[in-house]
């Protein structure tokens, strides 16, 4: 998920920012490259101020490496409840920002074996190491699918650049899950789509990547890329390791939505996990040497070293698949995915960029290739996708000279690949018209699937007589929660704990028929930072994921379960878990859904 799970913010922010209608032509602009003028400028500065202000944004810090090849650094707001002010020097999580930096890894790796340089030998049955390289030859016990024809011909360009055929199943890893664990539980996925048939967004990919990559380095993605990448250039704050930043004392703290503080979503073990898909926590001044390299095709201007090897380079920055094979008329050409960058041509000037979100962190990195110019923007708060795709707008504005009508207002889309992958009603819009086909009671219970493992869900409020201390103390909590945010039952729920990566808990809404909505969640019983009331973070707010139950034999609109003994739950299929969006749609409007097209949860026993 950098949500999605991110499950996850993207490119096509900036696309979408430029388009309100087609009618509209909210831009005026002039195909130059302007004089080397400062572009953070007294009146910049204070138009940064006032987005953070309309976007309810804490803090902002960017870097500008302009076409003259200087770098300006700018920060705006907080970065802690007490008030401290944001630097250039201020820490962010990055995010999917990070996939960059594990594509320009592999492309070193690669340099490495083509020179004879490698530490680790290849398997018998490789020759070399490249982009072609299939995955089942790198670890053949691990890379196990559904699908054999993609277990057999996938290679690192396809998980790299999002047409594996697999979708993200981010809902999927657990708290205490390591890299190996997420790669072999890919087993279990249906596999919706073929081979490079479509680009769908997947973590998982990324996470699979980092590790063959250690694998084959002898050593981490985070040491690997400290030694490769980090220390030659400079970016002596930048790191994997959530104890090395809040050492640093330079941390920013982190918002939601609703304006509560919350915690660094991953520590630890689990920081290593996720590192190849968003593990890096970075400044805009490491950043801004980071987008100084990108502008020279991989050379560092300041030592003349070559970071990423150029063939390498070349290869991560030249689409490879389709995100949208349409355009914008006048504004925005189609656009492409290399790997871990997108690409695409905006107001005549070919751009390369990616975004990233964790809970409380939305980044930006975007660069112009052919006008030498290139920034980066970091956020602390969900908001920030808003505030990136509106600074880059402005920095485009300054330093390309186009010029934007601000008589349109245009709202920007962040997370796009998880956000338009889950449907976004709010449960306050939810209506139930046609109840259950049975009682609540009867869809209580421990449900598994073998991707998922097991699901525990209680009836909320109780039923009398179907109980359990499990679901007592379930309960306990979302009364809590529920209460504090003074939110009402107006529709039956079921209610459960999870072990993932991202949320603790799950709020089943009953929608119709047999249909639910899922949201997922993290309850905060003690609040957290120095606001201790009860309260709870959805990694997308408003949004979910709908559930069908089944049952077999037939029941009443008003008969108990009693009633009717051949009536019961066998189990319920899930579409809103994954990410492509074709699939899920298939998956909500059939009766009969498709195999490959959903996740099937089989009820194992009752309360």
């Amino acid at each position: 998920m950098f949500h999605s799970l991110t499950i996850l913010v993207c490119f096509v922010t900036i696309f979408k920012l430029c388009a309100a209608e087609d009618k509209q032509r909210p831009f005026i602009f002039e195909n130059k490259v302007k004089p080397e003028n400062d572009i953070i400028t007294r009146d910049f500065g204070k138009h940064i101020e006032k987005i953070l202000d309309e976007e309810q944004v804490h803090g902002v810090a960017i870097g500008i490496v302009r076409p003259d090849g200087e770098i300006e650094l700018g920060a705006w707001g907080t970065s802690s409840e007490d008030g401290r002010p944001t630097t250039a020097d201020t820490l962010f999580a990055i995010g999917s920002c990070t996939k960059a930096f594990l594509a320009a890894s592999f492309g070193i790796l690669i340099d490495d074996f083509k020179n004879s340089k490698n530490v680790i030998a290849l398997p018998p049955s490789l020759n070399s190491l490249d982009w072609h390289t299939k995955i089942k030859h790198l670890i053949p016990e691990d890379w196990v699918l559904k699908d054999k024809w993609i277990e057999e011909k996938a290679d690192l360009r396809d998980i790299l650049s999002h047409v594996s055929g697999l979708v993200g199943h981010d809902f999927s890893y657990k708290a205490q899950d390591g890299a190996k664990d997420i790669v072999r539980r890919l087993r279990h996925h249906n596999t919706p789509l073929e081979l490079r048939q479509k680009w769908a967004y997947n973590n998982e990919m990324f996470v699979t990547a980092a590790y063959i990559l250690e694998k084959y380095s002898g050593m981490s993605f985070p040491d690997f890329a400290h030694q490769r990448i980090f220390s030659p250039l400079g970016m002596n704050a930048t790191s994997m390791s959530d104890d090395l930043a809040v050492a640093s004392g330079r941390l920013s703290q982190s918002w939601s939505l609703k304006k509560r503080r919350i915690p660094l979503w991953f520590s630890g073990k689990n920081m290593k996990t996720i590192a190849g898909a968003g593990g890096i926590i970075s400044s805009a001044r490491d950043m801004s040497k980071w987008v100084n390299v990108l502008l020279h095709s991989g050379v560092d201007p300041v030592t003349g070293l070559m970071v990423i090897p150029r063939s390498s380079f070349e290869d991560i920055t030249t689409a490879s698949a389709v995100i949208a094979g349409q355009g914008i008329a006048d504004i925005q050409s189609i656009t492409g995915y290399g790997l871990g960058w997108m690409l695409a041509s905006i107001f005549g000037y070919n751009t390369i960029a990616h975004s990233g979100g964790l809970p409380g962190f939305l980044s930006l990195v975007q660069f112009f290739p052919n006008s030498k110019l290139g920034f980066v923007s970091l956020t602390n708060t969900d908001n920030g996708d808003r505030v990136n795709g509106r600074l880059s707008l402005s920095i485009m504005e300054v330093a390309l000279g186009i010029r934007h009508n601000n008589s349109t207002r245009i709202d920007p889309i962040g997370h796009p690949y998880m956000r338009e992958n889950v449907t976004t009603t709010t449960f306050e819009t939810m209506s139930s018209s046609e109840p259950p086909s049975l009682t609540l009671s009867a869809y209580s219970g421990t449900y598994y699937a073998p991707d998922y493992g097991n699901l525990s869900l209680c009836t909320y409020p109780p039923v009398p007589d179907r109980d359990s201390t499990y679901c007592e103390k379930l309960r306990s909590s979302f009364t809590l929660v529920d209460t504090a945010e003074n939110r009402t039952l107006d529709s039956p729920q079921l209610i459960a704990t999870s072990e993932s990566f991202w949320y603790s808990n799950l709020r089943f809404t009953h929608l119709r028929n047999d249909t639910f909505a899922i949201q997922a969640l993290t309850i905060f019983e003690d609040g957290y930072g120095t606001d201790n009331s009860p309260f709870t973070y959805t990694f997308s707010e408003g949004q979910i994921a709908r559930f069908r139950f089944r049952y077999t034999g037939e029941a009443g609109r008003n008969s108990t379960i009693n009633e009717h003994r051949d009536a019961r739950v066998t189990g319920f299929y899930a579409c809103g878990l994954m990410r492509d969006a074709d699939s899920r749609k298939e998956c909500e409007e059939s009766d009969s859904p498709p195999e490959g097209s959903l996740v099937w949860f089989e009820k194992i026993n009752n309360f």
